[in-house]
Protein backbone atom coordinates (compact mmCIF):
# COMPACT_ATOMS: atom_id res chain seq x y z
CA UNK A 1 0.00 0.00 0.00
CA UNK A 2 1.55 3.42 -1.37
CA UNK A 3 1.27 6.65 1.61
CA UNK A 4 -0.74 9.30 0.25
CA UNK A 5 0.02 12.96 0.80
CA UNK A 6 -3.12 14.78 1.85
CA UNK A 7 -3.95 18.35 2.35
CA UNK A 8 -7.03 19.89 3.95
CA UNK A 9 -8.41 23.08 3.26
CA UNK A 10 -10.69 25.87 4.21
CA UNK A 11 -11.02 29.37 4.08
CA UNK A 12 -9.05 30.66 6.97
CA UNK A 13 -7.31 27.44 8.41
CA UNK A 14 -8.24 28.27 11.85
CA UNK A 15 -10.70 25.46 11.99
CA UNK A 16 -12.22 22.54 9.80
CA UNK A 17 -9.03 22.41 8.64
CA UNK A 18 -6.54 21.78 11.30
CA UNK A 19 -8.88 19.43 13.17
CA UNK A 20 -9.17 17.38 9.94
CA UNK A 21 -4.68 17.91 10.02
CA UNK A 22 -4.91 16.93 13.63
CA UNK A 23 -7.30 13.31 13.31
CA UNK A 24 -5.12 12.84 10.12
CA UNK A 25 -1.72 12.92 11.47
CA UNK A 26 -2.67 11.06 14.64
CA UNK A 27 -4.79 8.64 12.75
CA UNK A 28 -3.13 7.86 9.71
CA UNK A 29 0.37 9.71 9.92
CA UNK A 30 3.31 10.00 11.77
CA UNK A 31 1.50 9.69 14.84
CA UNK A 32 -0.20 7.05 14.52
CA UNK A 33 -0.16 3.19 14.80
CA UNK A 34 0.15 2.21 11.78
CA UNK A 35 3.21 1.10 10.70
CA UNK A 36 3.94 2.48 8.41
CA UNK A 37 1.75 5.51 8.63
CA UNK A 38 -0.91 5.92 5.97
CA UNK A 39 -0.10 9.47 5.20
CA UNK A 40 3.20 10.33 4.83
CA UNK A 41 2.22 14.21 4.68
CA UNK A 42 -0.21 15.88 6.07
CA UNK A 43 -0.92 19.32 6.18
CA UNK A 44 -3.90 22.51 6.13
CA UNK A 45 -3.66 25.53 4.31
CA UNK A 46 -6.49 28.52 3.91
CA UNK A 47 -8.07 30.03 0.71
CA UNK A 48 -8.88 33.71 2.43
CA UNK A 49 -6.19 34.38 4.53
CA UNK A 50 -4.48 32.86 7.60
CA UNK A 51 -5.68 33.56 11.22
CA UNK A 52 -4.80 31.66 15.13
CA UNK A 53 -5.74 28.32 15.63
CA UNK A 54 -9.39 28.80 17.01
CA UNK A 55 -8.44 28.25 20.63
CA UNK A 56 -12.29 26.25 20.75
CA UNK A 57 -11.05 23.84 18.19
CA UNK A 58 -7.26 22.99 20.43
CA UNK A 59 -9.75 22.55 23.01
CA UNK A 60 -12.35 19.73 21.52
CA UNK A 61 -9.48 17.78 19.89
CA UNK A 62 -7.20 17.47 23.24
CA UNK A 63 -11.04 16.51 24.89
CA UNK A 64 -10.35 13.52 22.52
CA UNK A 65 -7.03 13.11 23.34
CA UNK A 66 -5.08 14.65 19.72
CA UNK A 67 -2.93 17.73 20.44
CA UNK A 68 -3.12 20.53 17.85
CA UNK A 69 -1.41 23.39 19.91
CA UNK A 70 1.39 23.28 17.75
CA UNK A 71 -0.46 24.12 14.50
CA UNK A 72 -0.38 26.92 12.91
CA UNK A 73 -2.29 28.55 10.33
CA UNK A 74 -0.64 28.40 6.63
CA UNK A 75 -1.95 29.76 2.87
CA UNK A 76 -2.47 27.51 0.07
CA UNK A 77 0.25 29.71 -2.23
CA UNK A 78 2.85 28.40 0.87
CA UNK A 79 2.13 24.63 -1.18
CA UNK A 80 2.86 22.91 -4.57
CA UNK A 81 -0.03 21.50 -5.80
CA UNK A 82 2.55 18.26 -6.80
CA UNK A 83 3.21 17.66 -3.27
CA UNK A 84 -0.28 16.27 -2.59
CA UNK A 85 -2.18 13.82 -3.93
CA UNK A 86 -5.47 13.96 -2.32
CA UNK A 87 -7.17 17.23 -1.77
CA UNK A 88 -10.41 18.19 0.58
CA UNK A 89 -11.49 20.80 1.01
CA UNK A 90 -13.87 21.84 4.51
CA UNK A 91 -15.89 24.66 3.14
CA UNK A 92 -18.80 23.28 0.66
CA UNK A 93 -18.75 22.98 -3.26
CA UNK A 94 -14.93 23.63 -3.52
CA UNK A 95 -15.50 26.94 -5.02
CA UNK A 96 -12.95 29.03 -3.99
CA UNK A 97 -10.51 26.52 -4.43
CA UNK A 98 -7.81 27.40 -7.40
CA UNK A 99 -8.66 24.36 -10.19
CA UNK A 100 -4.70 23.34 -10.05
CA UNK A 101 -5.12 22.24 -6.78
CA UNK A 102 -8.82 20.09 -8.34
CA UNK A 103 -5.98 18.56 -10.77
CA UNK A 104 -4.46 16.22 -9.14
CA UNK A 105 -4.81 12.26 -8.34
CA UNK A 106 -8.09 13.44 -6.19
CA UNK A 107 -10.35 16.49 -5.26
CA UNK A 108 -13.68 16.04 -2.99
CA UNK A 109 -15.24 18.52 -0.85
CA UNK A 110 -15.94 17.43 2.75
CA UNK A 111 -18.90 20.43 3.18
CA UNK A 112 -18.54 20.81 7.05
CA UNK A 113 -20.30 23.66 8.89
CA UNK A 114 -18.27 26.09 10.04
CA UNK A 115 -18.64 25.71 14.28
CA UNK A 116 -16.48 29.63 13.96
CA UNK A 117 -17.85 32.02 16.36
CA UNK A 118 -20.21 29.35 17.53
CA UNK A 119 -20.55 27.16 21.28
CA UNK A 120 -18.85 24.26 22.28
CA UNK A 121 -21.43 21.81 20.57
CA UNK A 122 -21.53 22.98 17.29
CA UNK A 123 -17.48 22.40 17.60
CA UNK A 124 -18.33 18.86 18.83
CA UNK A 125 -20.23 17.73 16.37
CA UNK A 126 -17.47 19.43 13.47
CA UNK A 127 -15.20 16.97 15.24
CA UNK A 128 -17.16 14.20 15.07
CA UNK A 129 -18.26 14.29 11.33
CA UNK A 130 -14.55 15.79 10.48
CA UNK A 131 -13.29 12.85 12.40
CA UNK A 132 -15.72 9.60 11.16
CA UNK A 133 -14.85 11.23 7.38
CA UNK A 134 -10.82 11.00 8.19
CA UNK A 135 -11.26 7.56 9.67
CA UNK A 136 -13.10 6.60 6.52
CA UNK A 137 -10.49 7.77 4.74
CA UNK A 138 -8.06 5.92 5.80
CA UNK A 139 -9.97 2.44 5.87
CA UNK A 140 -10.71 3.17 1.97
CA UNK A 141 -7.14 4.11 1.43
CA UNK A 142 -5.60 0.51 3.39
CA UNK A 143 -8.35 -1.45 1.67
CA UNK A 144 -7.99 -0.36 -1.66
CA UNK A 145 -11.53 1.17 -2.49
CA UNK A 146 -13.34 4.24 -2.66
CA UNK A 147 -14.42 6.05 0.43
CA UNK A 148 -18.09 6.12 1.44
CA UNK A 149 -18.75 8.73 3.26
CA UNK A 150 -22.59 6.77 4.13
CA UNK A 151 -23.28 9.36 7.37
CA UNK A 152 -23.30 12.62 5.67
CA UNK A 153 -24.38 11.59 2.30
CA UNK A 154 -27.11 14.14 2.10
CA UNK A 155 -24.15 17.13 2.79
CA UNK A 156 -21.78 15.39 -0.21
CA UNK A 157 -20.65 17.81 -2.60
CA UNK A 158 -20.98 17.20 -6.41
CA UNK A 159 -17.93 17.86 -6.96
CA UNK A 160 -15.45 15.35 -5.69
CA UNK A 161 -13.03 13.74 -8.06
CA UNK A 162 -10.70 11.23 -8.91
CA UNK A 163 -7.75 10.48 -11.17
Amino acid sequence: MAQSRVLFVCRHNSCRSQIAEGFATYLGGSKSSQIPPIFSLVGSAALEGTSTVNPSAVSCMSDRGVDISSQYSKMIDDFLPSDFDIVISMCGCGATVPDVWKEGKRFEDWNVEDPTNKGAEEFVKAREEIESRVKELIASHMEGREPTYSLYVADACPISRKH
